[in-house]
């Protein structure tokens, strides 16, 4: 065989140079594999897990499956299949045989350039009736389209946004402000043809009947369905105080948004309100951009409701040395402008920050709160009898907060757990022999969690 469908050979390591449970990244043709050893056995997987790329040497092994490092995407040790998202595509999985003591994998050239499959699916059928009604055409609607796919279903199924993208990676519009949509898209319009699934952009439902299974839009058309899943997603929460109708106060939820927060911030004073997710990551990519960048956040540090005191101090120190200044335990209060137009943001302590555009990046309205020590223990699971229970947004009123296990934090619960594990990541500065950064991802994949035990996060 010649070209991409070459197969290779190659020796890797020898068998007593693995120990069980043991995980680590080899070359083969110039290409990283991961090569696993579990319960005596060789596996060989691709190396990177296919959402950003994460290294799953560094990730975590239990009951057969591997767990990525960044984001909990897990995957099945014996075919790389995806058992946990966020992740679309499964592992590429490689042939790995052991002769007189040697550890050989064997692949195709392809494969091994990849490092990523797609599950096979079936395609639509003049033979069935059925249709699939989508409404929304995020990474939930689009799992569904291909989940069914890949289950055998031969209908239509319809996915419908009032945007005009194909279903895009929107956690990426604060990272990669400038990046045109067509980079971010989940899937490229080949893929969709290919597996029959129909995108129809500019489309919005105005009515539902629900008795006759038919779906009224705009547009006055309509639609029947057999099967209905609403995956519309959150809407973001905009400011309730005096001003908040003037312009340049601007929200992020769409490409354009993106692009149009990025031209008016440009040499130009920004506020941000909000220091989640949405508010940092913006400051992060304004920095160098705009001419001054303050944030306002109402909790004591950034990122304190979702991952802790320690890891928000250390990212508010990353930003200050950049530039950025920040104004903690602070809410806006009133937003004044001339013209129409935004020129200063009034604090309900008195404070007034200059400003040519406002950011609101604050928790989405449709957003639950969560103790992130319940949810690393996948005791969340959205909807359920057990939502109530688990609701809470501090720590200190967790009612089985549990320790890390480390001798030197005894004290220390999952929520610490985390956080120092996302330190490891950014700062490198946490003493190694302490389990806390361990424990969240271990934990869950020790229990064999499966999809949907876990409420979504923003990113």
């Amino acid at each position: 065989m010649e070209g991409e469908d070459r197969v290779i050979t190659q020796e890797v390591c020898r068998e007593d140079e693995m120990y069980d449970g043991e995980m680590r990244e080899v070359q083969v043709a110039g290409h990283p594999v991961l090569l696993v050893r579990d319960h005596l056995q060789f596996r060989g997987l691709g190396s990177k897990c296919p959402h950003a790329g994460a290294p799953l040497a560094k990730g975590y092994l239990g009951r057969g499956r591997i767990r990525c490092p960044f984001h909990g995407a897990c995957f099945s040790l014996t075919m790389g299949d995806i058992e946990e998202y966020p992740t679309l595509d499964c592992l590429a999985a490689f042939k790995v045989t052991v002769e007189s003591g040697q550890v050989y994998v064997t692949a195709k050239v392809k494969d091994l350039e990849s490092g990523r499959r797609v599950k096979h699916m079936s395609k639509w059928s003049q033979l069935s009736s059925q249709t699939v009604l989508l409404l929304g055409a995020g990474p939930a609607a689009l799992t569904c389209a291909e989940t069914l796919r890949q289950e055998g279903f031969t209908g239509r199924v319809i996915m419908v946004t009032r945007e005009n993208h194909q279903p895009y990676d929107r956690t990426k519009l604060s990272k990669e402000m400038d990046a045109k949509a067509e980079s971010i898209y989940l899937r490229p319009q080949s893929f969709l043809d290919a597996h029959n699934i129909e995108v129809w952009m500019q489309k919005e439902v105005v009515s539902l009947d629900l008795d006759g299974k038919r779906a009224q839009f705009s547009d006055g058309t309509c639609q029947g369905y057999d099967h209905l899943l609403i995956a519309t997603g959150s809407r973001p929460r905009r400011l309730q105080c005096p001003g908040s109708n003037l312009q340049n106060i601007c929200v992020l939820l769409t490409p354009e948004d993106a692009s149009q927060i990025l031209h008016l911030a440009t040499g130009k004073r920004v506020a941000i309100v909000g220091a989640s997710f949405i508010g940092m990551e913006v400051a992060a990519s304004l920095v160098g951009k705009a001419a001054c960048i303050q944030v306002v956040e109402k909790a004591d540090s950034p990122y304190q409701a979702v991952l802790g005191d320690q890891v928000g101090r250390v990212a508010m120190k990353m930003l200050q040395a950049q530039g950025v200044t920040f104004h903690m335990k602070a809410e806006v209060a009133e937003v004044q402008g001339e013209r129409g137009k935004v020129t200063q943001v009034i604090l309900d302590n008195g404070q007034k920050i200059p400003a040519d555009v406002v950011v609101v990046g604050i928790v989405h309205a449709d957003q639950h709160p969560f103790c992130l020590c319940c949810w690393g223990r996948g005791l969340l699971s959205c909807g359920s009898a057990r939502w109530e229970e688990h609701k809470h947004l501090s720590l200190a009123d967790c009612p089985s907060p549990r320790p890390c296990g480390c001798p030197q934090h005894p004290a220390e619960t999952g929520e610490a757990a985390y956080g120092a594990f996302l330190l490891d990541q950014v700062a490198k500065e946490e003493h190694p022999v302490c389990r806390m950064r361990d424990w969240l991802h271990r934990d869950r994949a020790q229990r064999g969690s499966g999809p949907g035990e876990v409420p979504p996060l923003l990113h």
